[in-house]
């Protein structure tokens, strides 16, 4: 299950070393990558370079401990994740949706400056909205 809307605005920390994700109504059956993209484009200012986005996919691949899913197919995951994210919030910037407030539309225009940042590095256009 993927949660959908995986932004720090949706976890909770304890004063220990846990966490909880809120506001679940988004969810569905997706691959893990797909949060996984979602929060690294949410989470990560633009001028982060793509080693930091690799140190993050290889520390979430070495949690997963999966013995049939290689770092190679997250890493091919996290790309189509990030192709269905560019198709997602680039129609959010054609005016048909209501961000609510100021506040909505400075998170959105945040969020697609960070998705042209991760886009460019695997090879989308920079421009994409």
């Amino acid at each position: 299950l993927a949660h959908c809307d995986l932004r720090m605005d949706n976890v909770m920390f304890d004063e220990g070393d846990r966490c909880a994700f809120i506001d679940w109504q988004l969810v569905r059956r997706a691959p893990a990558a797909w949060d996984v993209a979602y929060f690294i484009c949410g989470a990560l200012h633009s001028d982060q370079d793509a080693a930091c986005v690799e140190r993050i996919l290889r520390r979430y691949h070495a949690a997963l401990s999966v013995p049939d899913y290689s770092f190679d197919d997250l890493q091919r995951d996290y790309q189509r994740a990030l192709l269905l994210h560019v198709a997602n919030l680039a129609s959010a910037g054609d005016g048909e949706i209501d961000f609510g407030n100021e506040r909505g539309s400075t998170m959105m225009v945040t969020w697609m400056q960070r998705l042209a940042a991760r886009a460019a590095e695997v090879g989308l256009p920079r421009d994409i909205g």
